[in-house]
């Protein structure tokens, strides 16, 4: 089953915690111990490089409790993986002409592992199961929360916007009230939707579905907006989502009217997994002034739109570099003394977020955090720095509010001029080659057939294979300039890798649940044949098949997977031929280990007097002196007493423990008494004294104690 996977986050702390290795002969204060980080070279590739290593001593050993702990080294990673992720600027788009949503498969993210070992010791290094870092971060505050959480199955978002990480309400049994955060937007807005696909096993499709109104109630969808096949696991998709970038009357000429609202979802189609919405509201421009847009990265890398629709401000500040000319002194007027050499203009720009309500202002803060701001323009998107450092983003009294912000252009200028939007020439023809071919793999390491190239470089087109002058290698990414799709190559056998698992099998940790009285559920048996899953090595492949069992290993598989347990019969509901007449079997299961712990029954029991008859395995009915008496040695499995006790008529239990128990009686496979021993009931001794009330003995019974 398709599980959502935990994303690490690198703005924040991703803690290696590597246990404490065995006692030596060296002193454990001159322990080291080292963690290795590996990054995936390209989305999809088997193959990964070495990218950090770091090394620590070991933490300082504490006593708790008379015992000496040691607890290894704590190493934090996250700087290494956040210098390992670039971030993709979204990019100036012309208007569709059909109704192809732009979808770009971005660098936001990289599958990373981790190799530890204690290098004073030289142990065998430990290799960690393949992981997915997304540059990002959270506020210290909500980490501490979250770090294991956001993005898994505990909430329904694939989103990275802070816009939408509002959760649907649930109201009990998995039942889910939606709550949706829309965002307003006018006609000419730009909108991205960056979306994580961290879904295990891949499902082999991802669907982004869009749902139209229209300001005269009709509602169109939803309708396929953009599907991906074999979507690769732990990437970001970024789609152009916004009502300027798409075109309503090619998907649909029955869309005559202005759109009012969208609403995307995000399916895993095979996963079985849907998004909740995200809704963009088209709503009126109400104001004089032109929109001027803004894009920005927020905290979990995503790129987010600010309509600015107040007033707005451009000025330039400039500096001059001037000399000083030497001159004849008699020289006519018109000759220059001082001359400029050069001009250098810095842009500023106030821009004003017009009227927000409560909530949008909220929002703000991800501008004011932001490291990438850009502004549209003809030209694209162009940098901005953001001068503002100070912002009320909550005022309880006042429910509406307009925001000021002041932005640098990050780029200096030299001239002022007004020109329209440029008409490239042409040039010597180029092309983007591909460089480093590597076999494609899904999910489980194993090609898929295909081969890809890592990277691209750009060469000229001219037959020449000369590479242009300044051009650096990119990545080869979806939706990028010069993109090479995999294509199928003979080299990449399907369904191989360099290296495949040997065949893994053991016992799950959960009991099957579904079994009826007396039987009980089994351990099911969990097992991954040989050759399910790739890797570069073999000590990797077999690591994967053990970390896909422990996936494996929940109680839903134990009910019902495929290797599901059997229902087997209790130990409770055991049969024994050959009980005498007079006398039933007291049968001992898991218990408290010592020979204070056991059962008596019978006058002695209640009298307490050594002289009188006495049955049982506790240590009194060895005292006894009345040649009548039974006394089983508590190591023994199975006692047989008499159904008739006599003294108070009941058998009485005696538990010794210094920990919380809970005794269940069981009577021919069925339970007939339970007592839960809490810590408050125990005096000095650490005992307890149970009657075993209501039972009523018979000839051939089988009773059977637990005390867990």
């Amino acid at each position: 089953m398709p599980i959502r996977t935990q994303v690490y986050l690198t703005g924040n702390p991703i803690i290696i915690d590597i246990p404490a290795a065995a006692n030596s002969a060296t002193p454990r204060s001159k322990y080291i111990y080292r963690c290795k980080v590996y990054v995936q070279e390209a989305p999809g590739s088997p193959n990964f490089k070495l990218v950090g290593t770091k090394q620590k001593h070991e933490v300082p050993p504490y006593v708790k409790n008379g015992v000496t702990y040691y607890d290894g080294a704590k190493i934090d990673i996250a700087d290494i993986l956040d210098a390992n992720i670039t971030i993709d600027t979204p990019e100036k788009e012309a208007y569709p002409t059909t109704a192809f949503i732009p979808v770009k498969l971005t660098t936001n993210s990289i599958i990373f592992y981790t190799e530890t070992d204690c290098v004073t010791l030289a142990t065998t290094p430990v290799v960690s199961p393949q992981k997915i870092a997304l540059k990002g971060l959270m506020s210290k505050r909500q980490f501490a929360l979250w770090k294991d959480a956001y993005f898994t199955d505990t909430t329904r978002n694939f989103a990275l916007s802070s816009r939408f990480q509002n959760e649907d309400i649930n109201i009990g049994g998995g039942v889910y009230v939606p709550f949706y955060v829309t965002k307003n937007v006018f006609a000419d807005t730009p909108e991205y939707l960056s979306v994580i696909n961290n879904v295990y096993p891949n499902s082999g499709t991802l669907g982004f579905y869009i749902e139209i109104h229209f300001t005269n109630g009709y509602s169109y969808g939803p309708t396929t907006g953009v599907v991906i096949l074999n979507p690769i696991y732990g990437s970001v998709y970024r789609l152009a989502v916004g009502p300027a970038q798409i075109n309503f009357a090619a998907m649909s000429p029955a869309l005559p009217y202005p759109a009012s609202m969208i609403d995307w979802y995000v399916i895993q189609i095979l996963g079985g997994y849907t998004s909740k919405k995200y809704k963009y509201n088209i709503i009126p421009k109400k104001t004089k002034y032109a929109a001027r847009h803004v894009i920005f990265q927020n905290s979990l890398s995503g790129y987010e739109t600010l309509s600015f629709i107040g007033k707005s401000i451009e000025t330039a500040k400039v500096s001059r570099s001037v000399v000083d000319k030497v001159t004849a002194g008699y020289d006519l007027p018109t000759i220059k003394e001082l001359e400029t050499v050069a001009v250098e203009g810095v842009h500023e720009l106030s821009l004003n977020t017009g009227i927000m309500e409560y909530y949008d202002r909220n929002f703000l803060l991800e501008l004011l955090y932001s490291k990438d701001i850009r502004i549209l323009t003809q030209e694209g998107y162009l940098p901005l720095q953001l001068a503002t450092d100070t912002m009320v983003y909550a005022d309880e009294t006042e429910f509406v509010k307009q925001n000021t912000f002041n932005f640098r252009f990050s780029n200096t200028e030299q001239a002022g001029s007004y020109l329209p939007a440029a008409v490239v020439a042409p040039a010597r023809p180029t092309s983007w080659q591909g460089v480093a071919p590597f076999c494609m793999v899904n999910d489980n390491g194993l090609y898929t057939g295909k081969m890809k190239y890592a990277s691209l470089q750009l060469y000229y087109a001219d037959g020449a294979k000369e590479v242009v002058p300044g051009a650096q290698p990119k990545p080869n990414i979806e939706g990028t300039a010069g993109y090479i799709a995999e294509a199928p190559s003979p080299t990449c056998v399907v369904n191989t890798a360099p290296f495949t698992n040997v065949l893994y099998t053991v016992k799950g940790t959960y009991r099957k649940t579904t079994c009826v009285s007396p039987q009980i559920g089994d351990y099911p048996t969990i097992t991954i044949a040989a050759g399910t899953y790739g890797d570069t090595t073999q000590a990797k492949a077999d690591a994967r098949a053990r970390d896909a069992a422990i996936l494996l290993d929940t109680q839903d598989y134990a009910n019902t997977g495929a290797g599901a347990a059997a229902c087997i019969t209790g130990p409770w509901a055991y049969a024994m031929a050959g009980i005498p007449a007079g006398k039933f079997n007291l049968r001992w299961g898991q218990r408290v280990q010592n020979n204070l712990t056991g059962i008596q029954g019978g006058p002695g029991a209640s009298s307490g007097a050594p002289a009188d008859l006495i049955y049982g395995n506790y240590w009194v009915v060895y005292q006894s002196t009345n040649a009548g008496s039974i006394y089983y040695a508590p190591s023994l499995f199975d006692n047989l007493l008499p159904i008739a006790p006599g003294g108070s008529g009941n058998y009485q239990l005696i538990v010794h423990t210094t920990t919380p128990k809970v005794v269940t009686v069981y009577k021919n496979g069925i339970t007939v008494f339970t007592n839960t021993i809490t810590a408050g009931d125990l005096g000095t001794n650490n005992y307890k004294s149970i009657t075993i009330t209501g039972m009523t003995y018979a000839t051939g019974d089988r009773y059977y104690i637990n005390i867990v």
